[in-house]
């Protein structure tokens, strides 16, 4: 009976464990991968906003202060 209920913990505890262990082994495999296909980026940069300096209502030399 104890036999039983270490084999079933044994079990669930292996299986919690080896999921985390799968995904990490498949992200180390990715790499590789992901190197020879080089996938295009779909943007390289964030394109500049421009900031309406009629809205800033605290001075500069507060700001640094």
């Amino acid at each position: 009976m104890i036999r039983k209920k270490i084999y079933r913990w044994h079990r669930t505890l292996s299986i919690i464990i080896a999921i985390p262990v799968l995904c990490w082994a498949i992200s180390g495999f990715m790499h590789p991968l992901m190197t020879n296909i080089r996938p295009e980026v779909a943007t390289q940069s964030l394109p500049p906003t421009g900031i309406d300096t009629s809205q800033i209502k605290v001075p500069l030399r507060v700001c640094l202060i």
